[in-house]
């Protein structure tokens, strides 16, 4: 089974930094297995208060082509939409959508944050394949991100909704929900709504 997902943001960092920007970025293991990479790291108060610092947080790990993770997860208050607005206005066009866990689910505890995504499809399949245009896309957008776009975060409890999580044993999320086709995401969406509806 390839596992090229795992790589997509790795490279989307590296080839930011060859071209020479400046920023901060954290690499992580484990957000398949429910977000421990990033869970540990922001473990240490330091590194939580030094995130908090950041004027927003940016997680490359989203799969197709043109979505912006955001304000449908609870990830932030108004950052998705400000990105969507930019990269129309770059020609790149990159939508508003709602999506399933990722490490922005932990990291949003501190920073708000969008979740991107850079051009993979049929994860955890041996279908697997990457869109490298996409992929390259997602790289253009982040650069420009950096450059260019003023953001200031707010404390995550303007935007945080504490009357439902994403634990598995709450969703019932399995192996064969997840990934394969859209079953996962149609059966998020139906419980989180009845979520919303009896809170």
């Amino acid at each position: 089974v390839s596992q090229s997902r795992y790589k997509h943001g790795i490279f989307t960092i590296l080839e930011l930094i060859r071209m020479g920007y400046k920023f901060n970025f954290i690499f992580t293991i484990g957000e398949e297995c429910g977000c421990i990479g990033i869970g540990q790291i922001l473990e240490q108060k330091e590194i939580r208060e030094q995130i908090k610092s950041k004027p927003f947080a940016i997680v490359i790990d989203r799969r197709n082509g043109a979505d912006i993770i955001g304000f449908q997860n609870d990830y932030c208050v108004g950052l998705d939409y400000h990105i969507e607005k930019f990269s129309t206005e770059i020609g790149i066009q990159y939508k508003c959508a709602q999506g399933l866990c990722s490490d922005a689910d932990e990291l949003s505890e501190h920073i708000e944050c969008v979740n991107l995504s850079c051009g993979y499809y049929k994860a955890h399949s041996n279908e697997e394949y990457t869109n490298l245009g996409e992929l390259k896309r997602a790289v253009i957008l982040c650069a420009r991100l950096v450059e260019d776009l003023k953001y200031e975060s707010l404390p995550s409890d303007r935007y945080k909704e504490k009357s439902y999580g994403y634990s598995k044993d709450e969703w019932g999320w399995d192996y064969e929900d997840y990934g394969q086709d859209d079953r996962w995401e149609k059966t998020y969406f139906e419980k989180k709504s009845q979520s919303r509806t009896k809170g």
